[in-house]
């Protein structure tokens, strides 16, 4: 496939913001062009907020110079030179699990909750999706987590059939734990517009650590502490693109090339 080798996940910057905002921005296509505007500078607002919080989006790019396939629509049409496009991303972030049953049965850290997880329309179905779950793996390997949480919407077929190529298993929806995490993002059967949510789960480690009710106040604890590595790993995000070629070395591959398939 035209993708095969000039793929490429890096960590996003804020130049970047403005594409992910496009690309999420993709799937209400019929706002006009004023209402994109608004809609574009808000969710740049949001990204900064999420990145103050620890979050780090993933981008997938190609060079510039590499010819895609026929096709018109690069990554957000910034006008800018550019070296690469970017024609997915997706968000990685732990302060969804704050407060909750689920974040206090697991060790700081060891969990990562992914969203926004988008594809330029033009170049869905080229293998963008999945190479961007392969960067989370890769993400997730560096900081050392165990577990990867993520919600989709029930009816979303093709996303389902994604993530369950990409390992994830749908998990017991009467669960309590779970049940709460769900209500907290506010994605509980009903919350969103009479929409309905699986709780999708990705183990990377075959024990993965849970805590009992005696560990649970340590681990209240060791919260804090624990988000400054979180916060020195995100250094590179919270850089200005002109950083990413010496900034990218310190987070050990990100930066890598992932062959989609």
């Amino acid at each position: 496939h035209w993708t095969h080798n000039v793929l490429r996940i890096r960590l996003a910057t804020t130049v970047d913001d403005m594409d992910i905002a496009n690309l999420r921005l993709s799937v209400f296509s019929n706002y006009s062009h004023q209402v994109r505007q608004v809609f574009c500078s808000r969710s740049c607002q949001v990204l900064a907020n999420r990145r103050i919080r620890g979050a780090t989006c993933l981008v997938a790019t190609v060079p510039t110079a590499v010819p895609l396939d026929g096709r018109t629509g690069g990554g957000g049409g910034t006008g800018d030179d550019r070296q690469d496009l970017v024609l997915g991303s997706v968000e990685c972030s732990v302060h969804e699990f704050d407060g909750t049953q689920l974040g206090r049965r697991r060790l700081p850290n060891s969990v990562l909750y992914i969203t926004e997880v988008a594809v330029n329309p033009v170049y869905r179905r080229c293998g963008i999706g999945s190479t961007l779950l392969k960067g989370v793996d890769e993400l997730a390997s560096i900081r050392k987590v165990e577990s990867l949480y993520l919600h989709v919407d029930v009816e979303n077929e093709a996303a389902l059939a994604l993530y369950a190529k990409a390992g994830y298993s749908v998990v017991e929806a009467s669960e309590p734990m779970y049940q709460e995490f769900t209500t907290s993002l506010n994605l509980h059967d009903g919350a969103t517009q009479g929409r309905r949510h699986h709780l999708l789960c990705k183990h990377l480690t075959t024990r993965p650590t849970w805590l009992n009710d005696n560990n649970e106040t340590n681990n209240n604890n060791n919260n804090n502490r624990a988000k400054n590595t979180n916060d020195n790993v995100d250094d590179d995000y919270n850089n200005d693109a002109a950083a990413t070629a010496t900034a990218l070395p310190r987070t050990r591959s990100i930066g890598f090339e992932i062959p989609a398939k």
